[in-house]
């Protein structure tokens, strides 16, 4: 079997999505970084009084008041699974909807690294 390397340029902005999407109870941005958090490991840090206030909010549906919640009480340095950069433009356009339920505050992420050797069969 021959194998070859190719060099390939890519000619247009591509973007490749990693199959899912991210709800604002999954991720909070605070300053300029975006952290993708492990909601398991949140609840799961959580004493009683905090355990019992959020299920409390989440009996009463009150989404705003969850992602708050989250945001405010989230513990970057153990909750985080992975952190990324993001723009101004993106940190202020989380922070202005947060508030807002009509505003799902999705995110689609993409897949970073592209393979960079292609073998030919």
């Amino acid at each position: 079997m021959q194998k070859y390397k190719l060099h390939c340029e890519i000619l247009s902005p591509i973007h490749i999505g990693a199959g899912h999407n991210m709800d604002p109870l999954s991720y909070i941005i605070k300053g300029n970084k975006l952290y993708s958090i492990s909601l398991e490991r949140f609840i799961l840090a959580m004493g009683d009084v905090q355990r019992k206030e959020f299920e409390a909010m989440i009996d009463k549906g009150d989404l705003i008041k969850i992602r708050k919640y989250i945001a405010k009480n989230v513990n970057t340095e153990k909750d985080a699974i992975y952190s990324a950069e993001v723009s101004l433009p993106i940190a202020s356009l989380y922070t202005s909807k947060i508030e807002t339920v009509e505003n799902q505050l999705l995110i689609y992420p993409f897949i970073e690294r592209m393979l960079k050797l292609v073998e030919i069969r």
